[in-house]
């Protein structure tokens, strides 16, 4: 069996994000770790999540986080469902979504993942962002079923 390149480093990249979020480290681009790194469960942090329509029950604590050049979002490790969002710092660019109903089955976008199937945009009213889009069943494949999403996450003092 012969494994294409490209999708080993996406998926290698994906095992590194969902990492550095279920760690609550602070980790880069690449999943290295960051040498500027704010994590903090702050007081007021709050997630919630709807896909395909449904609203789902995503249990805290929730961790606001600013690494080298992102903001991220994400609710507690290894309780399901979870949630990932990372914005790119001070913007209302996206860089990732993930909600993950299963262990190993999550829905997600990445703006860096080559062949990329749905979206995900981004509003901002005060410290609250709102991010909307459909999120693939399966990342990296090209029959991946989309799923509508929206995600409205709280950081208090958030950048």
């Amino acid at each position: 069996m012969t494994i294409n390149p490209s999708l080993l480093r996406a998926l290698a990249t994906a095992a590194a994000a969902a990492a550095c979020g279920m760690l609550m480290t602070g980790c880069d681009r690449d999943g290295k770790a960051a040498a500027h790194t704010t994590v903090a469960t702050q007081h007021g942090a709050k997630i919630t999540a709807t896909l395909d329509g449904k609203t789902l029950d995503v249990p805290g604590p929730y961790t606001c986080a600013t690494v080298t050049g992102m903001s991220t979002a994400v609710s507690a490790p290894m309780k399901l469902p979870s949630v990932l969002v990372a914005l790119k710092q001070g913007t209302t660019d996206v860089d990732m979504v993930t909600i993950s109903l299963e262990h190993n089955k999550p829905n997600t976008w990445s703006s860096g993942a080559s062949g990329k199937k749905g979206s995900a945009t981004a509003t901002r009213s005060g410290d609250t962002f709102t991010v909307t889009g459909e999120l693939s069943d399966a990342a990296f494949s090209s029959s991946a079923a989309l799923h509508p999403f929206t995600v409205e996450v709280t950081c208090p003092g958030g950048k």
